[in-house]
């Protein structure tokens, strides 16, 4: 499930390591590089590229934090559900999306010369014909949802949607060269002009407006930052005789495309339909703040983790290593942050807004335990992508958003935050773990070994939220500010002692991996 807000859907494992010596040793290495990948440097660009994702969009969600504060304190939660309607509508025309393409483009390594100028004049075209079927609903959508505002607000986000398209080629160009620390470097620029211009735009009384403009400035700046930072592309005019190959490949991806739109903003869209603004903004404004951590994490993991699995597609056995540890490895990772948000959300809510946003404070609960299986989602999607089953992926997203439609409509009807929070939250899980059961399912495994995988967080868990509740508990006498820091500090301690105690392992890596970031010559890396 990705993220709410998806200007391009929220922006498209965990070692470190330092980039590998041959993306800097020209472009002819690299493309040797391409051909032939020696075996031991796929970890290494994996654990580089991971470093790097994790770093920019820990930096992004430090900032994405201090602007949700800003914003939610100079805006109403009616203005939140106008934009979570907005983006609703928006992912009803995402399966028109051309940037799919770069996925495409990313699976098919060794003919990407051959296809990168007609996928961009077809990314171009299908983005023109997403922004065109956005302007016709718009008012359509501003009559079924009974408030005209919500009009407006789709024909500039559909002003973005041509502008997503040009990255396509660029980005794809960089992933298949494993440039991920630049790929991190543009997300992390589009964070800061999102969240620094959303709050310059609230704070001069733009309302709604002030979190769908800034799409607008992203999408350009994106266009811009991944053309300058990939070079040249020699574009040749369009051939329309030589997009039916890349169209049938897209095709399904497309349908992804469009399901994963749903899937991020079909909870608020059934939410709407069924109640007002206020309700909806208080449920989108829940998850957003419940979920970016781990979002932002996971969708720009997502194209790490899809290059690489692609370069093992010809080993099975390693393919079959590297998914079951990164599954382990992010599990483990997000454990400890949404623990501490489902039992902080409460004090530091009503710390920094009072009343106002307290009716969200079940949805972050609700929703952060959801997202603990969510690294599962993340797998499957990059591994069927990698392995060029679209199809599959395709049927298997249309799977999860059915579940997680259900569960928010049978929410809604039951009650309002904490209903639909709650029956959301389970669907999530359960469409999580259908999407880890089919990641097994790729190397003839099933449902014992998806759970032998999740056991490691699940050791974890008990104790660490055990410990975690009682530092929260007992230090309730406290204001919001210090009661947040003496949880967290005693959930990072015991954190670190139950890893090394349980899982020395993973620290090991870890301290290996930075190790090798400080040494000065390459070294062969473990295994994935």
């Amino acid at each position: 499930m990705m993220g709410p807000g998806a200007d391009e859907h929220r922006m498209e494992s965990i070692t470190t390591s330092s980039p590998a010596a041959g993306l800097r040793a020209g472009s002819a290495a690299s493309e040797r590089s391409h051909q032939n990948p020696i075996p031991e440097t796929i970890g290494a660009h994996a654990a580089a590229g991971a470093f790097w994702t994790v770093l920019f969009s820990a930096l992004n969600k430090c900032l994405a934090m201090g602007s949700q504060i800003a914003i939610a304190r100079l805006l109403m939660p009616d203005e939140f559900g106008l934009v979570a309607m907005t983006l609703s509508v928006a992912s009803l025309a995402a399966i028109l999306c051309g940037s799919t393409l770069k996925t495409v483009l990313t699976q098919r390594m060794d003919s990407f010369e051959k296809h990168a100028s007609h996928a961009f004049w077809l990314a171009l075209l299908l983005n023109l014909g997403g922004a065109a079927l956005l302007t016709i609903i718009a008012p359509i959508a501003g009559a079924v949802f009974k408030d005209s505002r919500v009009t407006p607000l789709i024909l500039v986000f559909a002003a973005a949607v041509p502008f997503q398209a040009l990255p396509t080629i660029y980005a794809a160009s960089l992933a298949r060269q494993l440039r991920f620390r630049q790929i991190a470097l543009i997300h992390f620029g589009a964070g800061i002009i999102q969240n620094v211009s959303g709050v310059l735009l609230a704070w001069l009384g733009f309302g709604a407006y002030s979190l769908v403009i800034p799409m607008v400035a992203m999408a350009v700046y994106m266009a811009i930052a991944y053309r300058l930072t990939a070079g040249k592309i020699r574009i040749g005019p369009p051939v329309f005789k030589q997009w039916g190959e890349l169209q049938r490949s897209a095709s399904w991806l497309m349908a992804v495309a469009g399901l994963s739109a749903l899937q991020t903003s079909g909870a608020s869209l059934v939410i709407s339909l069924l109640h007002d603004s206020k309700t909806t903004g208080y449920f989108y404004w829940g998850f957003t703040v419940s979920s970016q951590i781990v979002f932002l994490l996971a969708t720009n993991l997502q194209q790490v983790m899809m290059a690489v699995l692609t370069r093992l597609n010809s080993e099975t056995q390693r393919q079959s290593i590297a998914a079951t540890k990164a599954i382990q490895t992010l599990t483990i990772l997000v454990l400890p942050v949404c623990l501490l948000q489902v039992l902080l959300a409460e004090p530091v809510i009503q710390f920094v807004f009072h009343d106002r946003w307290l009716p969200s404070v079940p949805v972050v609960q609700c929703i952060s335990i959801g997202m603990v299986t969510q690294p599962l989602n993340l797998l499957a999607a990059s591994l069927l992508m990698a392995r060029g089953k679209f199809r599959r992926l395709a049927g298997a997203t249309a799977v999860m958003v059915l579940v997680l439609l259900t569960a928010a409509a049978l929410g809604s009807l039951f009650g309002r935050q904490r209903a639909i929070a709650m029956a959301v939250a389970a669907g999530m899980v359960i469409g999580n773990l259908y999407a880890g059961w089919l990641v097994f399912q790729e190397f003839g495994k099933g449902w014992a070994q998806l759970w032998a995988a999740l056991l490691p967080a699940l050791k974890l868990a008990a104790p660490l939220a055990l410990v975690t509740w009682g530092a929260c508990h007992f230090s309730s006498s406290l204001n919001a500010l210090l009661r947040s820091g003496v949880t967290a500090a005693t959930c990072g301690l015991a954190y670190l002692a139950l890893l090394r105690w349980c899982h020395p392992e993973i620290l090991k890596d870890v301290a290996l991996r930075l190790s090798r970031r400080r040494s000065p010559r390459p070294t062969p890396c473990l295994q994935p």
